[in-house]
């Protein structure tokens, strides 16, 4: 019996692969400046639209394509002003807040918009787009979008989280019980899964609310580093390699490679959108230089000081 043909990969280098990304990206937006995933119909589905559009603008910007700067600003522009579009301002209660979308909203389509919007602000500090980021890190901070401690839905923590730190970043306004909230998830998280089972979500909470010290990343990094991202879907791949960049002092340069090597091997022409845009953002993930005399970073932006039960 013949041996099944190894499937080969479609691109050879980082660079190939993003531009061919960032062209059928660009090809397939729509004309009202989103980018929706495929149904069959060619119907925009909120809020996946606003889902996908988010993770999409999120890429461009992990290659510094902003509205301001780029091959690709009126792209960016164009689905900025989608984002912004789509969405409804809530004048009843005060703070003022950007529902996203309008129609259909989720925590999850919630976050991501508020995380591209914050992102490709903090990045450009565009006053026009001041008062639209923090009217959605507002809606992101309302009790209904904050995660149960019983909660399982890592990935819409994940972005609730990233979102969070980037208005955190920015010096947008946060509420102090949001942030509360997610720090119990992570610490109540955390508290119940053995060292050797952590995955990349695990390591962006512990670091952005200080959870814990330094010396206690050693075990549960070592598990971390030794395992294999082949079989890991894309949005998991993707948390690795923001935990590695999370991480940095603690020799993940290798691992990174590795898991940038496995993704360029699994890039596909016929990826759908928000998988070609994950993909971009893992090929484009950098480590941080760090002096040598530094055993460890500072926390320059940890949200909330040392869990008091941990």
């Amino acid at each position: 019996m013949a041996k099944p043909q190894k499937a080969t990969a479609q691109f050879t280098t980082i660079e190939e692969a993003v531009v061919f990304a960032f062209d059928r990206i660009a090809a397939e937006q729509r004309e009202d400046g989103s980018w929706a995933p495929r149904d069959g119909a060619g119907q925009a589905i909120e809020p996946a639209t606003t889902e996908t559009t988010g993770i999409v603008l999120l890429a461009f910007a992990s290659a510094g394509q902003t509205h301001g700067q780029g091959k690709f600003r009126d792209h960016v522009q164009h689905g900025l002003d989608y984002l912004r579009n789509s969405g409804n301002v809530d004048n009843e209660l005060a703070p003022q807040r950007l529902m996203l979308p309008a129609q259909g909203q989720t925590t999850r389509s919630q976050a991501l918009a508020t995380l591209a919007i914050c992102r490709l602000y903090s990045m450009t500090r565009d006053s026009q787009w001041e008062r639209a980021a923090q009217f959605a890190v507002n809606e992101l901070c309302q009790p209904r979008h904050r995660p149960k401690v019983e909660s399982k839905d890592t990935d819409v923590v994940c972005w609730q989280l990233l979102a969070l730190v980037e208005a955190h970043m920015s010096n947008l306004t946060l509420t102090q019980e949001a942030v509360s909230d997610l720090q119990k998830w992570y610490a109540a998280r955390i508290q119940t899964l053995p060292e050797s089972s952590w995955q990349g979500n695990e390591f962006l909470g512990i670091r952005r609310f200080g959870l814990l010290l330094h010396e206690r990343f050693h075990a549960p990094v070592k598990h971390f580093v030794q395992r294999s991202f082949d079989q890991q879907p894309v949005l998991e791949q993707f948390k690795t390699a923001a935990a590695f960049v999370e991480i940095n002092y603690l020799e993940v340069g290798e691992p990174l490679q590795r898991l940038k090597t496995t993704v360029l091997s699994q890039f596909s022409r016929e990826a759908d959108l928000s998988v070609l845009a994950l993909r971009v953002m893992i090929l484009q993930s950098r480590l941080y230089k760090i002096p040598p005399s530094m055993k460890s970073p500072d926390d320059d932006f940890p949200l909330m000081s040392k869990h008091e039960d941990l």
